[in-house]
């Protein structure tokens, strides 16, 4: 069985638990932080070698960060089709990034005279990008979801009053989350705050969940019932509270555990449709398992085809048939074989469909970029780099300089250019750093302590 794989990255944290036949077998969290999506696949790769992920699986995503929004809209009851119509106007209008927009929403009822949906909003080109990352590892991304529908499903499972009003409050390394919620996992609103629980020793903690309860109480019209604190420093933070809030106020013992997010995404119910993964998407598989189900049909047709005629060879050598039977035989097996023909072609027209998801050449400047930093030497720093498509194939141009004396730069460059030169790239470099090397030694740099620069330019085979 494949193993389901839950990540939680939630603003620069991330956690990845294993989880094979409902039981965790391995977990792995990145010792630095993860701020943008070059991070993210850094550490894909490199919990995959630790983790010796390589058969591919399924991967569940929770996902929070600063360009991540949630809004809620006041909007009268109307058909789902008209909903997402109007929705999809309104964020053309209201999103505060120029990129196409990702976008899903969940219900909800502030108060009993206030509906309307709880929206949440991101550039799509991250969840393309993370969604081609799990591609390139043998995943299929099969969920990506705010951390609301996280709160959602934990709060069904404390099973408390529908009537009742929560304040959750989640700590994270850097960041404080505020949720507003019914006892039945209904989000009202969110607050995300952008500093740690304890800066100013907690005083600016306080003063956000007094105003939050208040907040609260206004656009729902009643008070908070209790206040839910979660996460590793929930003890701290509820001695902080409790000088000032006289509300319940409880520790959740579970949300302790920092893969708590990760395995929850693992769990959420299948019917969850709040998901920035489109329904296409989730159903595509990996380019190895096409390969693997294509070399299996094929031996399991070399198979039958050598036991039918295997079969009719050992007919007519030990029995003493007459040809009218062998004619019948001949006739079934044909028949066997057409079939075998007619599912053979409806094979390579779904592997055909298949192949329009396995990444193509376009795709190579995003890749080529991803790799660049690696092949980049320490002493060496890149201000410009392109490529694009001509004729002859993918040129690139790199520009920089080192910070070695200028005797010593030609070992950097020279491991630069190596690294283009050597598989995967093969490049070929029509224009090498010791043009520009050259040109600076003539103009007298070698007793100049200046910093040297560099151009190359080659052509990817």
């Amino acid at each position: 069985m494949r193993e389901s794989i839950g990540i939680s990255w939630i603003y620069t944290e991330l956690y990845i638990v294993i989880e094979r036949s409902g039981k965790i077998e391995k977990k792995w969290l990145s010792s630095q932080p993860v701020k943008n999506i070059k991070d993210f696949s850094e550490a894909i790769f490199e919990a995959c070698n630790e983790l010796d992920l390589r058969q591919g699986g399924r991967v569940f995503i929770a996902y929070e960060s600063d360009v991540h929004t949630h809004d809620f809209l006041e909007l009268p009851q109307m058909a789902k089709k008209d909903l997402q119509k109007y929705l999809h106007r309104r964020i053309l209008t209201d999103k505060s990034f120029d990129e196409p927009a990702a976008w899903c929403y969940h219900e909800a009822c502030q108060g009993e005279n206030t509906e309307g949906v709880l929206l949440h909003l991101m550039p799509k080109n991250i969840v393309d990008a993370m969604i081609r990352i799990c591609g390139d590892f043998f995943f299929v991304a099969k969920r990506l979801v705010p951390l609301t529908e996280i709160f959602t499903n934990h709060v069904k499972s404390l099973k408390l009053a529908s009537v009742e009003k929560l304040l959750l409050i989640a700590l994270f390394d850097n960041r404080v989350q505020m949720v507003v919620a019914n006892g039945n996992g209904d989000i009202l609103f969110v607050r995300e705050l952008g500093y740690s629980w304890n800066e100013n020793e907690g005083k600016r903690l306080l003063t956000d969940a007094d105003r939050t309860l208040r907040y609260a109480k206004q656009r729902t019209g009643g008070e908070i019932d209790r206040v839910i604190i979660m996460g590793g420093e929930s003890e701290p933070v509820l001695e902080v509270l409790k000088k000032n809030i006289s509300l319940p106020i409880e520790i959740d013992e579970r949300s302790a555990d920092v893969f708590f997010w990760a395995k929850k995404a693992i769990n959420l119910p299948v019917t969850n449709e709040n998901n920035f993964i489109p329904k296409l998407a989730r159903r595509a598989v990996t380019h190895r398992s096409v390969l693997r189900g294509a070399v299996m049909a094929f031996a399991l047709l070399l198979l039958i085809t050598i036991g039918f005629v295997s079969w009719v060879e050992y007919q007519l050598f030990d029995f003493d048939v007459t040809r009218q039977e062998v004619e019948v035989d001949i006739d079934e097996l044909q028949q066997q074989l057409s079939e075998m023909k007619r599912r053979m072609a409806l094979a390579n027209r779904e592997k055909s469909q298949i192949d329009k998801f396995i990444v193509t050449e376009p795709d190579l400047p995003v890749i080529f970029f991803s790799y660049l930093g690696r092949l980049i030497p320490d002493a060496v720093t890149l201000e410009n780099a392109d490529i694009h498509r001509e004729k002859q194939g993918w040129t690139f141009r790199l520009t920089g300089h080192s910070s070695l004396s200028f005797t010593d730069t030609p070992v950097a460059l020279s491991k630069l250019e190596s690294g283009f030169t050597l598989k995967p790239w093969n490049a070929k470099m029509t224009q090498g750093w010791q043009q520009t090397w050259l040109e600076q030694l003539k103009a007298g740099a070698a007793s100049n302590t200046d910093i040297t620069g560099f151009e190359m330019v080659g052509i990817l085979r």
